[in-house]
């Protein structure tokens, strides 16, 4: 199945990885109001303090009609609202991934797989269900799941 997705990396922790994926979901906005968006991670990503440094991170601010895969656990850190549309048997530290709906504007905690097989799956759902274009944020430690 052929998607559109992008990949955010970089070369460490604290480089401002989900900082840049927020500004680029913001100019796609900007530039097409119209488009449907998706987001999942590599791993865990969007966390209120990060768990190594303890410092504050930046959360993935979602809007009504966007779609995202997420560990389970994310929905009870998250202000974002999803209507869950898929269970995957993707299992990760978080929980299972969920693939849902934004029914309610807000910021998401994002974690998910971190496997190419899984993301690819995922990314291929995401497109299924009306995706214009996936955004996988992720790191340099974890880039071998973003390539093709």
């Amino acid at each position: 199945m052929r998607y559109r997705s992008l990949g955010i990396a970089g070369t460490a922790k604290n480089t401002r990885k989900t900082t840049a994926m927020a500004a680029v979901m913001e100019g796609l906005r900007s530039t097409r109001p119209d488009i449907r968006l998706a987001v999942t991670s590599i791993g865990y990503d969007g966390e209120y303090l990060d768990n190594v440094t303890g410092l504050p991170k930046p959360r993935v601010e979602m809007r009504e009609g966007d779609l995202a895969a997420v560990a389970s656990e994310c929905l009870r850190f998250s202000r974002a609202k999803l209507d869950i549309l898929e269970e995957t048997d993707i299992m990760t530290g978080m929980g299972r991934v969920l693939i849902g709906r934004v029914t309610k504007a807000g910021k998401l905690v994002i974690a998910g797989a971190n496997k190419r097989v899984e993301l690819r799956r995922l990314l291929g759902r995401l497109s299924a269900l009306g995706a214009d274009l996936s955004i996988v944020d992720g790191a340099l430690g974890r880039i071998v799941p973003l390539c093709e």
